[in-house]
């Protein structure tokens, strides 16, 4: 085991950051520093307390803070959101590394005001692509600093759980500088997608396959420019490209149901979310497609189970209450239709379809109640 001072916790998003990332651990391990690194294809069973755990075994923790990083930490039980709160809590020393082009202002926007605060608080190393190795040389001096962070050991179990880690990232070839100029791309036009320039984002994310065809993330989120432009079809090309690439990415899967859904070919977007839902059966963007494929083919008692489990597996997101809302309404629940209207409403009330809905699902039930 190193000494305590050249252990760390590298904390990413993978869907955007996941080659920086990869390149800093390949940075760091030959300097000699025991490094975590979350990779795809662990054990999920006891994955969350052995993170938390790792977090409390080593001295330093660095947040990967790309374009896209902080977007879903408005979520408590986002995983990001988690491993940086925890970090907080144990007093980690906490070295944020500002990738590429994020913009420091995106830690108030997304994170708990106190976290953010917090984070905002830390000395940061800014990582330019280009400038990569510069970077590194700035972090290990950083790392290098003496610490007074009291760490845990690892038990047997954790012997065990790092020992698969450590394989799983022998597998992966090394970073090359035209996969961190893909990921480069790539943040750029995550960033268009964000601000509505979906034309921009169709072709930076064409700029980032250009570096690395074998990108699967890219092509998926091209798709995602594409039908922000109503170019369905073209979109669906590019969910094909990425599931071929990546046959389980459940995400291509609900992108492409949505597609498909828009040009009205509901039995190919219902048979996407299926498959979506048999490989992540938590993703709520799933069940709520799905439903609304139901729904468009006036199947509203089958709709009601999928928006009541979208629901509960994200309670936040108001455009799933509308959709149970209008199932509702059209099997003469209008009671529940009027709830979640009223719900829709109590958080927006300017919500033109929710007010309009909840209206007619009144003087309905009035209706019903008089018969």
């Amino acid at each position: 085991m190193p000494q305590d001072h050249k252990t760390v916790f590298i904390s990413y998003r993978i869907s955007v950051a996941a080659m920086g990332a990869r390149a800093i651990y390949q940075s760091l391990t030959p300097h000699g520093y025991d490094v975590f690194l979350d990779v795809e294809g662990l054990d999920p069973g006891s994955f969350s307390q052995q993170l938390l755990h790792q977090i409390a075994a080593r001295a330093h923790f660095l947040p990967v803070l790309s374009p896209g990083t902080l977007e879903r930490c408005k979520n408590p039980d986002d995983w990001v959101l988690r491993e940086i709160q925890e970090a907080i809590r144990l007093d980690r020393n906490i070295i944020p590394i500002f990738i590429n082009n994020f913009n420091v202002t995106d830690l108030g926007k997304h994170l708990p005001a106190a976290t953010a605060a917090q984070l905002q608080e830390m000395q940061g190393v800014r990582v330019h692509y280009d400038y990569f190795d510069a970077a590194m040389d700035k972090l290990r001096n950083h790392l290098s600093k003496p610490t007074t962070v009291t760490i845990v050991s690892d038990d047997a179990s954790q012997s065990a759980f790092l020992n698969t880690q450590k394989a799983e990232i022998d597998t992966l070839p090394d970073v090359k500088t035209d996969t961190l100029k893909a990921e480069e791309w790539f943040q750029i036009a995550y960033e268009k997608v964000e601000s509505g320039d979906y034309v921009g984002a169709v072709a930076d994310y064409g700029n980032a396959i250009q570096f690395d065809a074998s990108m699967h993330q890219a092509y998926h989120n091209r798709g995602i420019a594409y039908a922000g432009l109503g170019q369905y079809q073209q979109a669906i090309e590019s969910y094909n490209q990425a599931l071929q690439l990546e046959p389980s990415f459940s995400d291509a899967y609900v992108g492409r149901g949505i597609a498909y859904n828009e040009l009205e070919q509901y039995d190919r977007s219902i048979k996407d979310y299926h498959v979506a839902i048999r490989l992540n059966a938590l993703d709520a963007n799933a069940y709520f497609g799905r439903g609304k494929s139901y729904s468009d083919l006036e199947q509203y008692e089958t709709a009601l189970p999928d928006f009541a489990q979208a629901i509960e597996l994200n309670p936040t997101d108001l455009l799933f209450y509308e959709g149970r809302a209008i199932a509702y309404f059209y099997t003469h629940q209008y009671d529940a239709a009027i709830a979640d209207c009223d719900h829709v409403l109590g958080l927006n009330p300017t919500h033109a379809l929710a007010q309009e809905l909840r209206d007619t699902a009144m003087m309905k039930r009035n209706e019903q109640n008089v018969e």
